[in-house]
């Protein structure tokens, strides 16, 4: 997801960068709506990477729990062998 909005930010940017460069100019209106598209991107990209980042967060804790579970029956099974 994360790189399919930064693929739509480029792409835009890009599209930015040719309507300064074209002989013709489009009017502010245009111009207005890449802005918007673009900003629009930016926020969606943000958004993104704080989601995957939480993602990343919540795998790690719960992997660390898996362990200590891991760890708690596996210490209760050796004291039960006793």
């Amino acid at each position: 997801m994360v790189h399919h909005a930064e693929h739509d930010r480029a792409e835009a940017l890009r599209k930015m960068a040719a309507l300064h460069t074209d002989d013709v100019h489009p009017d502010s209106a245009e111009r207005r709506s890449y802005i918007d598209k673009i900003s629009d991107l930016e926020r969606d990209q943000l958004k993104l990477m704080a989601t995957q980042t939480l993602a990343q967060v919540s795998a790690k804790f719960f992997l660390e729990v898996i362990v200590c579970i891991a760890f708690f029956v596996g210490s209760i099974a050796q004291w039960l062998g006793h």
